[in-house]
């Protein structure tokens, strides 16, 4: 990705522009970039409400013009097809920051350093901390943690800087830092010598998950936008809980980006948890590129996800006689198909239902149902329809007969 800052135009909204790859985009780099500044100053910061992933508006729309609105929807029409979205700036934090430092020591000669006297300064992307001491237990065979407060904006971190004011040489097995919005950092192991100074780079480097939603149009699709907290589990562990603001109102299309520095590998699950008490559903997730199940977070519940499955087809076989209420019409009857582990939702299904006929119809559903126990019709409609024989056909599971019956 290419990452532009707005420099003073936007100063108000504090955002960052993210210029995707679309397939559609019909804009070059320089064109891209003057229409996104155009579309800031005339649209976002006059009230109107981008669909652009982060892009928020400021000011009464009210005042916007019919002619106004119409070109900043092409605009945004034009940008959405460079898959061009806003991201929001390191906040300055408004309050110090509390970074908690944890050591593991071994039984090396030089395992055993002293309470204090080595100064951690902590590197970031925008700057760094003031050097701090660390008052913490740093014996043989121990683990010791200590915190340091600061209130400079440093932005993601990348390295801690140690100096060594005394002449207690010190090693560590294992150097972390948390800090609360953005989780953990790993730096390994190293040594500082008397009265040195050394720099330990972020061991491996924080990973940036990126996350997108969908929201429908149910009576829980709408969220709120900062009440949820987001972690990544993969295959050797999982990501520290992040906050991740983001656009979640009904019928919407969200992003919003967090970093985590734990090596959890590949990604097998996504964990959200509602820290309120406003319930929330979503009808699908993508963490960097993966897609991931629809679902609802309850109010001060734990929700966990599993990657999408691929569609499973089963095949409707209808057989109908020739009684009075053998003929039924083409569609109206829904279909939901019930297994040891869950339930598909329910379809039409479209097919033959004249009598003495046999008529088939496909059904494609994503639930991980398990071993098919049962099917239920639901008749939308007013023509009762009864049927000889029933069966649901499968590539997985072969052929499942399940009798007669009328709805």
């Amino acid at each position: 990705m290419l990452y532009r800052s707005l420099g003073l135009l936007l100063v108000t909204t504090a955002l960052l522009m993210e210029l995707g790859n679309g397939a559609d985009c019909s804009l070059s780099e320089k064109k891209l970039k003057k229409v996104f500044k155009i579309f800031g100053k005339k649209c976002l910061r006059k009230g109107y409400e981008s669909s652009l992933a982060g892009c928020k508006s400021s000011g009464d729309s009210s005042k916007l013009s019919k002619r106004n609105i119409k070109k900043c929807d092409k605009n945004n029409k034009r940008l959405g097809d460079c898959e061009v979205a806003c991201e929001e700036s390191v906040p300055v934090p408004k309050e110090p920051v509390k970074y908690e430092m944890f050591f593991e020591t071994e039984e090396g000669d030089f395992d055993a350093g002293d309470r204090t006297g080595y100064m951690f300064t902590i590197f970031g992307e925008l700057g760094k901390t003031s050097a701090h001491d660390c008052d913490a237990n740093r014996e043989k065979n121990s683990d010791g943690k200590c915190t340091i407060e600061n209130t400079a904006n440093i932005g993601y971190i990348t390295a801690v800087q140690i100096h060594n004011s005394g002449t207690n040489f010190w090693c560590f097995k294992r150097l972390t830092v948390v800090r609360k919005d953005f989780g953990a950092w790993e730096f390994g192991g190293g040594c500082v010598d008397d009265l040195k100074t050394e720099i330990f780079p972020v061991w491996g480097g924080a990973v940036r998950y990126h996350v997108t939603h969908e929201t429908g149009g149910g009576q829980y699709d709408g969220g709120s936008v900062e009440d949820y907290l987001f972690s990544v589990v993969g295959s050797e562990g999982a990501t520290a809980f992040h906050k991740c603001p983001a656009n979640r109102k009904i019928n919407s299309l969200g992003t919003c980006n967090f970093y985590d520095a734990a090596n959890i590998r590949d990604i097998k699950e996504v964990s959200i948890r509602n820290t309120g008490t406003n319930k929330w559903c979503f009808k699908s997730i993508n963490v960097n590129g993966q897609n991931f199940e629809g679902g609802c977070v309850d109010d001060l519940e734990l929700g966990t996800f599993s990657p999408l499955r691929e569609p499973v087809k089963y095949e409707m076989v209808l057989e109908t006689e020739d009684g009075d209420f053998d003929s039924g019409v083409r569609t109206g009857y829904m279909f939901t198909i019930f297994g040891e582990l869950g339930k598909t939702s329910a379809h039409d299904c479209d097919a033959n239902r004249e009598k003495n006929s046999d008529g088939k119809c496909t059904i494609e559903d994503t639930a991980n149902i398990g071993d098919i126990k049962a099917v239920q019709i639901h008749n939308s409609g007013t023509n009762f329809w009864c049927f000889k024989r029933l069966a649901v056909v499968g590539k997985d599971f072969g052929v499942l007969e399940f009798g007669g019956g009328c709805v």
